[in-house]
C-alpha cells in the first residue's frame, strides 16, 4: 500500500477511535441502555442507537486499535507483537509475510 493510502487508513481509523470515545463520554451522562417502546418511535430509534452502539462498541474498538496497531508494528520491529496483533484483528492465526 502506497504512503498516502496508508496515511488515508489509519487517519480514518484513527477518527473511528475518536468518535467511539467521544459516543461513550456523551451518552455517560444519559446511562440508559433500555428501549422504551411507549414514547414515540423517534424517542424508540434513539434508544435503539444508544442500545447498539452500547453492544457494538467493544468490537469496534478493539478492530480500530488491532488496525492501528498493524500499521505500526511491522514484522520486522517486533515479530511477537505483531503476531498479537494480528491475531486480535483476524481472531485466528495467519501466516505472517512481510511486506
Amino acid at each position: 500500500m502506497g504512503a498516502p493510502r496508508w496515511w488515508l487508513v489509519v487517519l480514518s481509523t484513527a477518527v473511528a477511535v475518536i468518535l467511539e470515545a467521544e459516543g461513550v463520554y456523551l451518552s455517560w451522562k444519559q446511562k440508559r441502555l433500555s428501549i422504551q417502546l411507549n414514547r414515540g418511535w423517534m424517542r424508540s430509534l434513539t434508544d435503539l442507537h444508544h442500545v447498539a452502539g452500547a453492544v457494538g462498541l467493544p468490537l469496534m474498538f478493539l478492530l480500530a486499535v488491532s488496525g492501528i496497531g498493524m500499521a505500526f508494528v511491522t514484522p520486522d520491529d517486533s515479530p511477537q507483537l505483531r503476531k498479537i496483533v494480528l491475531a486480535l484483528q483476524t481472531a485466528r492465526e495467519f501466516p505472517i509475510r512481510s511486506g
